[in-house]
C-alpha cells in the first residue's frame, strides 16, 4: 500500500503550477453552485485542489449523510476496497496525464465502502470529475459528488469506471490495468494515448 501511495502522489506532482494563474474566485463562484446542488439532490460534495493537494471544498450536508471527515472520506473507506481505490486512482491518473487535452471529456466513477457517521459500512457512488483547470492546462479543481448507491448487498467488490460524457460510454478501468491496455487504447480512436508517459 505505501508503494501505492507513492506512486500516486508522484503522479499528482507531474503537473507544474504558477499559484499567480490560479484564479480562486472560481472557487467561490462554484461553491455557491456546488452548495444548491448539495441541498437538491442531498449528495456529499468535495472539491479536490491538485495545486495544494487538498479538498478545499466540503458541502454543509456531507458529515450529516456520511461522517465528519476532515480530508475527504479515506479515512472512512473500508479497509479491503481502499487497496483498489488507490491503484484505480493511479490508473485514472495515468489517463488523464495521456488525456490532457480533452480532460473535461472524462468522468471516473466508482462504487465502493465507507463507514458512516453510526460506524456501519455502506456502498456509495462517487463521480469525480474535471471542475477547473489553470492556464497552462493542467488539472486544477477536481469535483467528487458521493451518493448512497441503490445496491446495498452485500456486494464487495469495489467497481470502477470511466464515463466519455460526449457519448455515455463506459470502460472499464480493469482494462487501463490489464496487459492488453495499448490494445484497448488503440482500438478506440478518441482514447489519444502518450504511452511514453503512461509508461513511466
Amino acid at each position: 500500500m505505501e508503494d501505492l501511495q507513492k506512486e500516486h502522489a508522484r503522479l499528482l506532482s507531474l503537473q507544474s503550477f504558477d499559484e499567480a494563474d490560479l484564479d480562486y474566485s472560481l472557487l467561490e463562484y462554484h461553491k455557491q453552485m456546488l452548495s444548491h446542488l448539495a441541498k437538491v439532490s442531498n449528495s456529499g460534495i468535495t472539491v479536490f485542489d491538485m495545486y495544494k493537494r487538498k479538498h478545499v471544498y466540503t458541502s454543509f450536508n456531507f458529515g450529516e449523510i456520511f461522517g465528519d471527515c476532515k480530508e475527504g472520506i479515506d479515512e472512512r473507506v473500508h479497509p479491503d476496497d481502499l487497496y483498489s481505490l488507490v491503484r484505480n486512482g493511479i490508473a485514472v491518473l495515468k489517463f488523464l496525464h495521456a488525456n490532457k487535452e480533452n480532460l473535461q471529456d472524462y468522468k471516473m466513477v466508482s462504487e465502493f465502502r465507507i463507514r458512516n457517521y453510526t460506524g456501519q459500512y455502506m456502498r456509495v457512488v462517487e463521480q469525480y470529475t474535471l471542475l477547473e483547470k489553470d492556464k497552462s492546462g493542467n488539472a486544477w479543481l477536481a469535483l467528487s459528488v458521493l451518493d448512497l448507491s441503490p445496491d446495498q448487498s452485500s456486494f464487495k467488490t469495489v467497481r470502477c469506471h470511466i464515463l466519455n460524457v460526449k457519448d455515455n460510454k463506459f470502460f472499464s478501468i480493469e482494462n487501463l490495468l490489464s496487459r492488453k491496455a495499448s490494445a484497448y487504447y488503440q482500438r478506440d480512436s478518441y482514447f489519444t494515448v502518450n504511452k511514453r508517459r503512461l509508461a513511466k
